[in-house]
């Protein structure tokens, strides 16, 4: 069930199962993203699903899955190509910064040294 509030909220609630098909996400952040996708596709009208789906695109961080499963969404819910070009170009403009490797620790006569 959606339900959209006068302040603008989107209200989810759902007693069902990921389907078989549908690989379900296995963290809270990524299912809240993936729920936020699925609740924007049950929007009414294109403006309104699109100015979600800029939303979730502008997102720092995305998951490959989240990022994936938007776009899919997106192809599949938009109807016109502008529409669906701009959620892809807005993916490609914020792509995940990758996180500095860690240095390797040493163990040195029952010390830890930073390599």
């Amino acid at each position: 069930m959606l339900s959209v509030l006068q302040s603008g909220c989107i209200v989810v609630s759902s007693n069902k199962s990921c389907p078989p098909a549908k690989e379900c996400a296995k963290t809270p952040q990524v299912s809240a993203t993936i729920a936020e996708i699925d609740a924007a596709g049950k929007l009414h009208t294109d403006s309104a699903k699109l100015e979600v789906y800029r939303v979730i695109a502008r997102k720092p961080n995305l998951t490959e899955q989240e990022r994936i499963y938007l776009l899919n969404v997106a192809q599949r819910e938009l109807h016109t190509d502008t529409a669906k070009k701009e959620v892809l170009m807005i993916l490609i403009n914020n792509q995940p910064q990758p996180t500095p490797p860690q240095p390797d620790e040493e163990v040195v006569e029952g010390e830890n040294v930073t390599q």
